[in-house]
């Protein structure tokens, strides 16, 4: 009696296993589009540079992130082409600084990060744009 009750659990287990499989695998992965547009540049506000922080360049294709390093500068991959809207999110890197200092005592912090309103953090309310080819490209970001 155990034998055909084993065998059931088993048949009712792998039929659900592959249930499972076939669900999985009607919901594709679909990569961003590579647009091979970079955008890089210097980050100021009230005319300092920025140690830390996050870049994010939004359009009609998906966005894409970079971070800002310790000497002001950011680049970002893959943005999309065509007009840009950019945001400054200096959050995280204030939470990381904070993190650091407390988990080591003698840590080496990173450069004190600057706090930029918060309207800067949304590509939605940021207002900061630029226009983006193929290739390369440049912008400074400044925030007054």
């Amino acid at each position: 009696m155990l034998g055909k009750f084993s065998r059931r659990l088993w048949v009712v287990s792998v039929g659900a296993g592959c249930l499972f499989l076939v669900s999985c695998m009607s919901h594709r992965y679909e990569p961003i589009p590579q647009t091979g547009a970079s955008l890089s540049g210097t980050v100021t506000f009230k005319k300092q540079k920025l140690t830390g922080g996050m870049v994010t360049v939004a359009g009609d294709a998906p966005g894409s992130n970079g971070e800002i390093k310790p000497d002001g500068t950011y680049e970002v991959a893959n943005v999309p082409v065509g007009e840009v809207i950019i945001a400054v999110n200096t959050a995280a890197a204030r939470a990381n600084r904070a993190a650091v200092k407390s988990a080591v005592k003698d840590a080496q912090l990173p450069p004190a990060i600057v706090d930029v309103p918060a309207k800067y953090a949304s590509p939605g309310s940021s207002g900061i744009k630029t226009t983006t080819k193929p290739g390369p490209n440049t912008f400074d970001i400044v925030i007054d």
